[in-house]
């Protein structure tokens, strides 16, 4: 990519220009992973009280902001504002919040169910820890 917008830029609720968005060139790409990276090494080696703290702190950071980002969606998408409000904006705030609330039992260590036929007298347990980033291409 030149740099050039290489998305709509074009509101398909209004018609108004919208301002340009250009695609990350590729040869960013490495150390866009190497900052990723970096920052999930820095968010395990957090608490999890701390990373639930953060989580939480996302849903008051979106319903602060919530009209500005319903008009985004209004005007990048096309929907209602009402309905960019209900079905995006609040869904999201709800699972910030359902994260922050449901996150720690989702985390604590479980025994593993063993066949004791198969592996007698034996038991393990299922430790669930931050691996890594996962990687999203979208427009």
């Amino acid at each position: 990519m030149d740099g050039a917008a290489a998305f709509a830029d074009t509101s398909p609720a209004t018609g108004r220009k919208l301002p340009a968005v250009s695609a990350t060139p590729v040869e960013h790409i490495t150390d866009v992973v190497s900052r990723a990276r970096r920052a999930q090494a820095a968010w395990a080696a957090l608490d999890l009280e701390k990373r639930v703290k953060a989580v939480a702190g996302v849903r008051s950071r979106i319903l602060s902001r919530a009209e500005e980002i319903a008009k985004l969606v209004h005007d990048e998408v096309g929907k209602p504002e009402v309905e960019a409000l209900l079905g995006e904006v609040l869904a999201s705030a709800d699972v910030a919040s359902y994260w922050a609330g449901s996150i720690g039992e989702a985390l604590e260590p479980f025994e593993a169910e063993i066949d004791p036929l198969a592996y007698p007298k034996k038991l393990g347990w299922v430790h669930r820890d931050a691996r890594g980033i996962i990687g999203l291409i979208m427009p």
